[in-house]
């Protein structure tokens, strides 16, 4: 089990890739088309250090999509976490003996098998189970497609190149997540998705995985889901939102 990124919802993804790569230098990676939206992940930070993002984006021929409502319910902002698994259908069978409701779950795509935990079991969030099989072709046309170095991966590239990326790269620390109450929080983040505690208080708990790290926070009375993004960047920079998600920064040295 592993921690591969966090995803965004928006509208506009044009100006959320303009803040990940003009303001946080990233490099975007890879992104590509689903029947009912687009997406495109960039990585804040480099190979030994950060943690990848996602934007998503609905389809303009979409319709009445769950993207779609999910945005006019909740306007734009973190979507969902995804972690990845070496077995789909064993990750399932823990879940479900641990309580959970796994749901979408598919095996339609060979190259990507998924499932789903809801806000009301995954503490507030939407938490994707997904096991990739890409086959040697794929990856042999992937990197075809990928062309000179610093070309994303993946096909079509959708979205508008942005502007150069930051002379200073920043690097996402870690995600905050919101609870209630952290002993009951564990369940699902260390019991079932795996996170290794690094460092707790009282009011905290940091967890990590070798693609990332979360903090969960307590807050009692509150309702559980995402708090923000805490990144690291060289330079003095203030508080923003990028995609309707709040980022926090920390000026390293």
């Amino acid at each position: 089990m592993d921690l591969d990124h966090i995803a965004l919802a928006t509208l506009n993804p044009t100006s959320a890739l303009a803040q990940i790569v003009g303001e946080l230098g990233a490099t975007i990676t890879e992104g590509g088309d689903a029947p009912d939206f687009r997406w495109v992940q960039s990585r804040v930070g480099d190979g030994k250090k950060g943690m990848t993002v996602e934007v998503i984006t609905p389809r303009s021929d979409s319709g009445d999509s769950f993207l779609t409502k999910f945005i006019a319910r909740h306007g734009e902002g973190q979507h969902h976490i995804t972690f990845k698994v070496d077995s789909l259908r064993d990750a399932i069978d823990q879940a479900t003996l641990a309580g959970y409701h796994p749901t979408g779950i598919s095996f339609e795509d060979p190259e990507w098998f998924e499932a789903f935990l809801s806000p009301r079991e995954a503490q507030g969030t939407v938490i994707q189970l997904a096991q990739a099989n890409p086959s040697p072709g794929t990856w042999i046309k992937r990197w075809a497609d990928h062309g000179k170095r610093g070309t994303p991966l993946g096909r079509p590239i959708w979205w508008e190149d942005p502007l150069e990326p930051a002379a200073n790269r920043a690097f996402l620390k870690r995600i905050v997540m919101r609870t209630d109450s952290i002993t009951s929080s564990l369940g699902l983040w260390c019991g079932l998705l795996g996170g290794v505690p690094e460092y707790e208080t009282d009011e905290s708990i940091d967890l990590s995985w070798p693609g990332g790290r979360i903090l969960v926070v307590e807050d009692p009375g509150s309702t559980p889901g995402f708090e923000r993004l805490e990144v690291e960047s060289l330079v003095a920079m203030p508080a923003t939102r990028i995609a309707g998600a709040a980022m926090h920064f920390s000026q390293t040295k």
